[in-house]
């Protein structure tokens, strides 16, 4: 259980400074260590994104558990901690946003999104995943990193973790790609697998 301490001092600290981070983004950078190291004083494991303004001229503040699923209970307990603030919409957890990005860099490797599929299989509430990705060798952990960021943004980070009960990785060639679904169509499937097993 989380100090109620800490996360009134971290939301009292980010009250008194939130306007640094609406400056441009050349300037917000050099704040940006700030938080994160306050946030990791909580828990050494949580991360954050900044979105864009929306329509209202808030931001997103999104306090994520960088897909660590024994910080998910820090991230809940942030996020029903934070005070009601003019500027910035507090958020768990990254949020689905397929459409904003098409490909994950990380070192010298790509992963483009169009570029992963996927097959699965019911399991209890949950799907077990067998992602194909053009390129992947399985020496190489950096294509299962971009994949898992790649899971991020099309599924988001909460159902990532808590909808898919296990991942398979493979290489995409011409004989296993009949029969498989574009990562995009994955959103879907959870979403109706999930009201089909609560009824």
């Amino acid at each position: 259980m989380l100090h109620t301490q800490l996360l009134n001092d971290f939301w009292e600290w980010f009250t008194e400074n939130s306007e640094l981070y609406f400056e441009p983004d050349s300037l917000r950078e050099k704040h940006f260590e700030c938080l994160l190291q306050k946030l990791k004083r909580i828990d050494k494991n949580l991360t954050f994104e900044i979105g864009p303004l929306n329509e209202t001229g808030k931001r997103q503040l999104i306090i994520s558990a960088n897909g660590i699923l024994s910080s998910f209970t820090s991230v809940m307990a942030m996020v029903e901690k934070a005070p009601s603030l003019t500027l910035w919409e507090v958020l768990p957890f990254r949020q689905r946003k397929p459409d904003a990005f098409d490909e994950v860099r990380i070192g010298n490797i790509s992963v483009k999104k169009k570029d992963v599929f996927f097959k699965y299989a019911k399991d209890f509430g949950k799907i077990e995943l067998e992602l194909f990705i053009d390129g992947y060798k399985d020496e190489d952990d950096t294509y299962k990193a971009a994949a898992f960021i790649i899971l991020d943004h099309v599924l988001g980070e909460y159902d990532t973790e808590m909808k898919i009960s296990s991942i398979c990785f493979h290489m995409l060639d011409e004989l296993n790609h009949n029969g498989l679904f574009p990562i995009d169509k994955l959103p879907e499937l959870v979403d109706e697998y999930k009201l089909e097993f609560n009824n």
